[in-house]
């Protein structure tokens, strides 16, 4: 079983999401991108692990070459279907968008933890406050 089977020709796939796990079953010519962005290939950075990010686009600067299942001939060879424009990370449809992997943003710490600290001065207060009751009932006798 094939994860994509493209049987027509002529065919622009672009924004599209692609996690295969077999070679696609391609019979003819397509094209992979707008002329600007591809699509999103699982393997993207397995196949070109040298593969880097142009800019901040989210579109990787290696082709990505549709291998097909179909053995090509010396007339139809892999490399006519080529994204070349693959995406770094999958494509946001409902976005529109490409969907940037950003790390979550971390807090900063607060320079000294605020419920902790009333606590434990709130329990100074109350020591120091028994302490002189204790002194001074102390001392009245």
């Amino acid at each position: 079983m094939h994860d994509l089977d493209v049987y027509g020709s002529n065919n622009r796939f672009y924004q599209n999401n692609f996690f295969l796990t077999d070679i696609p079953d391609i019979l003819s010519d397509n094209f992979w991108d707008n002329g600007s962005v591809g699509n999103y290939w699982s393997d993207y950075l397995t196949r070109y692990p040298n593969a880097s990010e142009i800019g901040n686009t989210g579109r990787g600067d290696t082709p990505y070459i549709i291998e097909r299942h179909i053995l090509p001939s010396l007339n139809d060879p892999d490399a006519e279907n080529v994204d070349y424009y693959p995406l770094m990370y999958p494509y946001d449809i409902e976005k529109d968008a490409i969907a940037f992997h950003t790390p979550e943003p971390r807090p900063e710490p607060e320079p000294f933890p605020p419920v902790p600290v009333a606590v434990a001065s709130a329990a100074a207060v109350a020591v120091v406050g028994i302490g002189l009751l204790v002194y001074f009932k102390k001392r009245k006798h």
